[in-house]
This record gives structure tokens, C-alpha cells and sequence, in this order.
């Protein structure tokens, strides 16, 4: 068997890795770190706290389930039919959202789950 296709089916078990982290963390990191990203980043706190504040833990569960099981199907019919350009697509998008919680993490400076090996690996 071929590296893709055995890697194929760790994408959507990386995903759930850290999105599950995100379900159960997000509401409490943000409620300990408020206070810190509204003074270091008072334009930006003064945009998004209150997106923060509206998002319930099982609505974002929600759009995290609807998210795995897209990728859950594509990943089946790309290893049954061995074409492959979708699910890159969704890896790529993935693996730039990890970038974007690394830049977080850079100018934040504050905890981030990166997933980031297996995205570099992989590509």
C-alpha cells in the first residue's frame, strides 16, 4: 500500500484530535484569557468577544460534526476510487488553519494545539 493511502485515513482522525480540544477548551480558554486579549488587543476583543459570548459549546459541536463528516466521506470515496484532488483540497485547508493557530500562538503567546507535524509530513 502506498503512503497516501495509508495516510489518507489518519486526516480525519487528526481532525477530530483537535477539534475536540477546541469543543472542550475553547469556552474556558477564552473566559481565562479575556481579560489578556481585551488589553492586548483591545480593536480586535472589541470585534470578536462578542461572537465568543453568543457561541454556545454544542453549536460549535455541531458545526465541528457536520465539518468530520464531510471529511469522513470524502476520505472514504477518495481511497475507494483512488483519486485523491479533493481530499488535498480539505488537507490543504486544513493544514492552513493549523498556520493560522500557529500564528495565533506566535503573537498571542499562549497555549495552541498544533497538529502541525502530520500536515508538513504529509504534504
Amino acid at each position: 500500500m502506498n503512503d497516501i493511502r495509508a495516510m489518507v485515513w489518519l486526516f480525519p482522525i487528526l481532525f477530530m484530535f483537535h477539534d475536540f480540544e477546541e469543543i472542550i477548551f475553547m469556552k474556558s480558554w477564552i473566559s481565562k484569557n479575556r481579560n489578556y486579549l481585551t488589553h492586548r488587543f483591545p480593536a480586535l476583543s472589541k470585534k470578536l468577544s462578542s461572537h465568543f459570548d453568543q457561541i454556545t459549546t454544542s453549536a460549535f459541536a455541531l458545526g465541528v460534526a457536520e465539518e468530520f463528516i464531510i471529511i469522513s466521506i470524502i476520505t472514504v470515496v477518495s481511497y475507494m476510487t483512488n483519486w485523491y484532488i479533493l481530499w488535498t483540497g480539505l488537507f490543504i485547508t486544513f493544514a492552513l488553519h493549523l498556520v493560522i493557530h500557529f500564528i495565533q500562538a506566535l503573537i498571542i503567546r499562549k497555549y495552541v494545539v498544533l497538529c502541525f507535524v502530520f500536515c508538513t509530513y504529509g504534504g
